[in-house]
């Protein structure tokens, strides 16, 4: 590039070592980290050893070339009009271009010049800093600020194609913006039969003809087999290198000579494929076929468009077969509406006798014997509303697959024991003399320890034994467990109800589904217990089943495996006592209770026990109580609690107390939030609604157990 410069008065050239006053290499000196040239009738007459050094010339190189030269082209206009311009003494900003090195790539600089008196005249003297990182940066911004805008779109365009063919033709339209690859093949896989058919080929047209030519028909109607090992990787959704090259890649189809001249011939590079995968089902793959030296540049962006086409391609299947299960939803659909009946029924008949009673409790003229009577009914009321919210609870976490299974020692007799007393009590409740209920403990099973969910085993015995009673107007039900070849516990519970129908036996499992064969009688229920009872004995490793004659009554099966097994030697493991009175004077406990009617109840039934009784409204009180003078002999604490929570102020006071006794309070039904009040500290747990009961037992345990 030839331009015309200002002339200065003497244009004899000096060395650039002779033209430096000593105000100018001070000058230098201080900027000696940057690239330093001075510019002089168009040409470098200096530059510092960094700017040799960075642009790989040597001093000869750079002092007999136009400086213009060196300029990208595309930059050459605007940096001649600064320099000019800068002769004139016209101040310029610092601004930014592109200089050519001798390795013909280009270095981006950021100048900043002054119009400084040489020997001979003047001259430019200008600093350059290296900005290539930050221009970089600010291209691969602006590159990745592009690709999301793209994968945004896509993403949305994809979803709305209305069938594959068009979803194919986008896929190529935009994969070969992507990346300029030489051929490019889309595959479907059969991975139960193992193999791969070529679906669409694209690139250069010549290349295409003569792999069709070498397989002497369409390529679209080749069927080759793959390996397991190409499954695995494929299915991994990234893209993989094809080891081998072309041979490879033909899956050993063309002659390895012929794969060896096409490479040559078409000068063929690294080859990459990615599977459409989704939800772990590998149902076709892409492949490039890159120029020799060719590399992929925007793997991530090509690796998402992929996914989202593959996320399009299942959609679009899995419509077809959502088509066919049509009915079956449509089916599952009135069985869940009908259940919403059922559960609104189911709610509302409690909460009208526990509404009814209590307002009829309130009038004056009722009996003693009456005012006891209609308490019972609440309390029956209360067992079954619990009921049902525990149901519920358990089928959402059943169906979100959140339920946990925390395996412990379990003392086999003792879960018996509790669950008898609890169904002894409702049939006292209901003064049902026509049903007999049984426990039998086979001396095997007595006093037999193993390592399992105890909570899920009463869930499951409980709703086993609600339907063995619910069902039997007359009569016994039994239950009890045996040992069945020395490595499962099997629980049985008969009784001598109305029996299964034939016909409806194979829906007894069946979530929603309620088995009424009674016209005379209505029976209440959600239809979830057998189901959640399937679903938590499969999860605990086991199986259930059952026999039924109608008329005659059932028998439901379920065994757990016994993985640990030991024997209790303690001494009474029957731990309910009726109507006993507790005696703790000289106590004191710390109720931590932020809603007045939870403590009013807590205070009535602990008040009459001799004990002293703090409350504390957050856990900030709770804290600040333990931390004073006063002795604490437990606390009694709720979680959900204003200020502090519950799990805060435990570990505040454990840190301090190692040794405290902490009972939690809680309305959290999910086992992993009583596991966490565990790990915080606590002893033990209550569950709200609170069995008033079990909790004096508690407080009584923890009040006068050495810890």
């Amino acid at each position: 590039m030839d331009k015309d410069y200002p002339k200065n008065k003497d244009p004899d050239f000096f060395q650039h070592e002779n033209i430096i006053n000593s105000e100018i290499q001070n000058l230098i000196l201080e900027n000696a980290n940057v690239l330093i040239t001075i510019i002089q009738d168009g040409r470098i007459k200096y530059a510092n050893n960094l700017t040799i050094n960075k642009l790989g010339y040597s001093a000869k190189e750079l002092l007999k070339d136009d400086f213009i030269n060196f300029i990208h082209p595309d930059d050459q206009s605007f940096v001649y009009n600064n320099y000019v311009n800068r002769l004139k003494g016209i101040d310029s900003d610092t601004y930014d271009f592109r200089i050519q090195k001798k390795d013909k790539t280009f270095l981006w600089v950021r100048i900043r010049s002054e119009l400084i008196k040489l020997k001979n005249g003047y001259g430019v003297l200008s600093f350059f800093s290296d900005i290539n990182k930050e221009k970089q940066a600010e291209q691969d911004k602006m590159e990745y600020s592009k690709n999301m805008a793209f994968l945004s779109e896509s993403a949305l365009a994809l979803l709305n194609l209305k069938d594959e063919k068009e979803i194919y033709t986008y896929l190529i339209k935009y994969l070969t913006k992507l990346i300029d690859a030489k051929l490019y093949v889309v595959s479907f896989i059969n991975i139960n039969d193992k193999n791969i058919v070529p679906h669409i080929i694209e690139g250069e047209n010549d290349l295409k003809s003569m792999i069709s030519e070498y397989f002497k028909k369409d390529f679209d109607k080749i069927n080759l087999e793959i390996s397991d090992f190409a499954i695995d990787e494929l299915s991994k959704g990234s893209l993989i290198q094809i080891p081998g090259g072309f041979f490879e890649f033909a899956f050993g189809a063309i002659p390895k000579e012929i794969c060896n001249d096409i490479e040559e011939k078409y000068n063929l590079g690294n080859i990459f494929s990615i599977g459409l995968n989704r939800n772990d089902n590998l149902f076709g793959c892409i492949s490039f076929v890159l120029e020799k030296n060719q590399t992929i540049k925007n793997k991530e962006i090509i690796e998402t468009f992929i996914m989202q086409v593959a996320i399009a391609l299942y959609h679009m299947r899995i419509e077809k077969e959502l088509i066919v299960a049509k009915e079956k939803a449509e089916t599952s659909d009135n069985l869940k509406s009908t259940f919403v009946a059922n559960v609104s029924h189911e709610i509302r008949t409690p909460l009208h006798a526990i509404s009814g009673f209590s307002k009829i409790l309130n009038t004056k003229n009722i009996s003693e014997e009456k005012k006891h009577q209609f308490l019972q009914y609440i309390q029956t009321n209360c067992d079954i509303l619990q009921n049902l919210i525990n149901d519920i609870i358990s089928i959402s976490q059943l169906e979100a697959q959140q339920m946990l299974i925390f395996k412990q020692e379990c003392v086999i007799k003792e879960i018996l024991n509790d669950v008898y007393y609890t169904f002894s009590e409702e049939l006292k409740r209901k003064q049902d003399k026509n049903v007999e209920l049984k426990l039998e403990i086979q001396s095997e099973t007595n006093n037999i320890i193993i390592f399992s969910d105890s909570l899920r085993i009463r869930q499951v015995l409980n709703n086993l034994l609600s339907n063995a009673v619910k069902f039997t107007s007359k009569g016994d039900v039994k239950f009890g467990c045996k040992i069945r070849d020395n490595n499962k516990l099997l629980f049985y519970i008969e009784d001598t109800g109305i029996g299964i129908p034939e016909d409806k036996k194979e829906l007894v499992f069946n979530r929603f589904q309620r088995i009424n064969n009674s016209k005379k009688e209505f029976y209440s229920g959600t239809g979830l217990g057998l189901s959640i009872s399937k679903s938590i004995v499969e999860l605990l490793g086991g199986k259930i089943w059952f026999e039924s004659e109608e008329g005659k009554g059932s028998i439901f099966y379920f065994y757990i495996p016994i993985e640990k097994r030991g024997y209790y030697k303690g001494g009474s493991i029957d731990k309910h006592q009726e109507n006993e009175s507790f005696d703790w004077t000289g106590k004191t406990i710390l109720i931590a209770e932020d809603e007045d009617f939870n403590y009013l109840v807590l205070k009535e039934v602990i008040g009459d026990t001799n004990a002293k009784l703090i409350r504390a409204k957050n856990g900030k009180e709770v804290v600040d109580i333990c931390m004073s003078e006063q002795k604490i002999d437990l606390i009694l604490l709720d979680i959900q609690m204003p200020v502090m929570n519950g799990y805060e102020a435990c570990s505040k006071v454990i840190e301090k107390f190692p040794d405290m006794p902490i009972i939690a309070q809680t309305a959290y039904a999910m086992e992993n939030e009583k596991q966490k009040l565990l790990q915080a500290g606590c002893l033990d747990f209550i569950t709200k609604p609170i069995d008033i009961d079990k909790m004096m037992l508690k407080l009584n345990k923890y009040l006068f157990e050495k810890l």
